[in-house]
C-alpha cells in the first residue's frame, strides 16, 4: 500500500512545481506634491418613512434624492513616513429631492477664480417650507459649503489617519422666522462640521494590503466614523478580482464587501434634545423618550478600479446599499403620552470618480 502512496505523492509534488506561478501586485497610492484630481460624486438616495401611532394610525411618506458633487483634491504634502496630505474643497454640488410634499433644486458652483454662483427652488405644498427665508438660508448654507475648507492625511494603504474641517458651515445660517430658526437649529444640532470630511474620507479611498497580493487574494478591511450621532463600525474584506492593461496603464479591479454595525445612542440623545428644545421654543413643555435603531447589520459592497501605474482610484461605486432603521418615539404632555413607532429604509447607490487635472 505504501509502494502505491509513494508514486502518487511523487507525481502530485512534480505537477505542482511545473505549475506557472501567479505573479504578485503591488498596490499602493502613489501622490506627488502638487498634483490636483477633481473628485466626483454621483449618489442617488431614495427613502421610505413609515410612522404608526398608538391608535394603529399609519402614514408613508417616500423620498428620493440625486446629489452630484465635485470637489478638488491637491496633494499639499508628503510625508517622511510616505503619507500623503490633502487639500479638498467643494467647487461644484447639484441636488434635486422630491416627495410628495416637496421639490427642491439645489445648485452651487464655484469658478477658477473662486467667483460663486448659487441657486435654490423649493416648490412645496406647506408655504411655510418654500417660502423666501427658508430659500436664503438653503442659500447661505450653499455659499458656505463651497467655502468649507477639509484636510485629509492617507497612508500609502488609502488608511485615513485624519480627516478635519476647518470653519463652520453651519454656525451663521439665518434665523429671521420661527421656519429658519427651527431648521437652522436641527441643522446645527444633527451636524457637526467634523461629520463632513469624515463622511467624504470614508468613501474615497480605495484600502490596500500592506504586502504583494496575487489573484483571488483578499485583505482585512476596516472603516469607522460617525454623522449626525451614529457610530459607525464596518469590518470586512478587500478582493483582488482581475488586472488588465488599458490604453498603457495597469488596472486592477477590487471587490469590497464590508458590514457596519451601527450604535444610535448619541443620534437618540441629540434628536430627544433638539425636539423638546424646539417645542420649548414655541411654549410647550414636551418631554421626549427616543428609542432609535438599525434593525440589521449594513451590508456595503463596492467594486473599484485602481490605476497600478499611477497609484489612485479611477472610480468606485457601491450598490444595494440598505440602511434599515426603526424603532419607538413617545412624547408626554402634560402626563398625556402618545407614543409612534418609526420604520426607515433607505437605499444608497453612489459612484465616486478620481480625474486628473
Amino acid at each position: 500500500m505504501t509502494r502505491r502512496f509513494i508514486p502518487a505523492l511523487l507525481a502530485l509534488v512534480l505537477l505542482a512545481l511545473v505549475q506557472p506561478t501567479q505573479a504578485q501586485v503591488t498596490l499602493k497610492w502613489k501622490l506627488a506634491k502638487g498634483e490636483k484630481f477633481d473628485l466626483v460624486s454621483e449618489t442617488t438616495t431614495k427613502s421610505v418613512t413609515t410612522t404608526t401611532d398608538q391608535f394603529g394610525n399609519n402614514n408613508k411618506e417616500e423620498e428620493t434624492e440625486t446629489e452630484n458633487v465635485t470637489r478638488l483634491v491637491e496633494i499639499t504634502e508628503v510625508t517622511s513616513e510616505g503619507n500623503f496630505k490633502m487639500l479638498v474643497t467643494m467647487v461644484e454640488m447639484e441636488k434635486v429631492s422630491k416627495s410628495a410634499e416637496r421639490t427642491m433644486t439645489f445648485s452651487a458652483k464655484k469658478d477658477a477664480e473662486g467667483k460663486k454662483s448659487v441657486s435654490v427652488n423649493i416648490n412645496a405644498k406647506n408655504p411655510l417650507l418654500g417660502g423666501r427665508d427658508v430659500k436664503a438660508l438653503m442659500e447661505k448654507l450653499a455659499s458656505n459649503l463651497l467655502d468649507y475648507k477639509m484636510m485629509f492625511e492617507i497612508t500609502p494603504q488609502g488608511v485615513v489617519l485624519s480627516a478635519k474641517g476647518e470653519g463652520d458651515p453651519f454656525a451663521d445660517l439665518p434665523e429671521d422666522t420661527q421656519v429658519t430658526k427651527m431648521i437652522s437649529k436641527t441643522v446645527r444640532r444633527m451636524l457637526n462640521p467634523d461629520d463632513l470630511p469624515q463622511m467624504a474620507a470614508a468613501e474615497a479611498f480605495a484600502q490596500l494590503p500592506e504586502q504583494p497580493v496575487q489573484l483571488a487574494q483578499d485583505w482585512p478591511l476596516r472603516r469607522a466614523f460617525t454623522v449626525m450621532g451614529l457610530s459607525m463600525d464596518g469590518r470586512g474584506t478587500t478582493i483582488l478580482e482581475k488586472v488588465q492593461d488599458e490604453d498603457g496603464q495597469r488596472i486592477a479591479t477590487l471587490q469590497e464587501k464590508m458590514v457596519y454595525k451601527v450604535d444610535a445612542t448619541k443620534f437618540n440623545k441629540m434628536l430627544k434634545e433638539l425636539m423638546e428644545g424646539i417645542f420649548a421654543d414655541a411654549g410647550l413643555p414636551v418631554k421626549l423618550s427616543v428609542h432609535l435603531k438599525a434593525t440589521n447589520d449594513i451590508d456595503a459592497t463596492a467594486t473599484s478600479l485602481f490605476n497600478i501605474s499611477q497609484g489612485h482610484t479611477t472610480s468606485t461605486t457601491w450598490s444595494g446599499l440598505t440602511i434599515p432603521f426603526g424603532g419607538t418615539m413617545t412624547i408626554n404632555v402634560a402626563g398625556q403620552q402618545n407614543t409612534v413607532s418609526m420604520d426607515l429604509q433607505v437605499t444608497v447607490e453612489t459612484k465616486n470618480t478620481w480625474k486628473k487635472k
